[in-house]
């Protein structure tokens, strides 16, 4: 779904998509990516956004309407979207300089690091998996260094 704003503007991040988790995953203890997300959103522009749904989370007042849709931005989507990108971004947010479309939000620190691992996760890697790793010249300190 391409959302076209008139008005209201659209900011980007230096991490531009965001990912709504899939509520079904989270129910099972799952994580949510860009395969099984229920939403891809990006800012395209700072008057476009583009949103891509597994096609089973298509809202039903949009689904009647065919895959590929056109709609009008309205105040709160384009709110949604400068929230997630806001959320997303790791050390740069980006807006035009005639546009105020982070008005109102608290601005998070940037992040050095999007996951941070504290479990030794030598052990959970299957052992044909660790030889792979030992025989590339990485061992359980190098794969905890590499995930931090």
């Amino acid at each position: 779904m391409l959302t076209v704003f008139q008005r209201k503007a659209l900011a980007a991040s230096d991490h531009p998509v965001s990912v709504v988790p899939n509520a079904d995953a989270t129910r099972m203890g799952m994580g949510t990516g860009v395969e099984n997300a229920t939403v891809l959103h990006a800012p395209l522009t700072r008057r476009h956004s583009l949103a891509m749904y597994l096609p089973s989370a298509v809202p039903p007042e949009i689904s009647p309407h065919g895959r590929d849709i056109r709609v009008a931005g309205v105040a709160a989507v384009a709110l949604y979207s400068n929230s997630c990108t806001v959320n997303s971004a790791r050390r740069f947010l980006f807006h035009h300089p005639e546009d105020t479309p982070l008005t109102g939000f608290d601005l998070p620190h940037p992040r050095d690091r999007e996951v941070a691992v504290t479990a030794q996760l030598w052990g959970w890697i299957p052992e044909d998996d660790r030889q792979v790793l030992l025989d590339a010249g990485f061992g359980p300190e190098d794969l905890d260094a590499l995930l931090e």
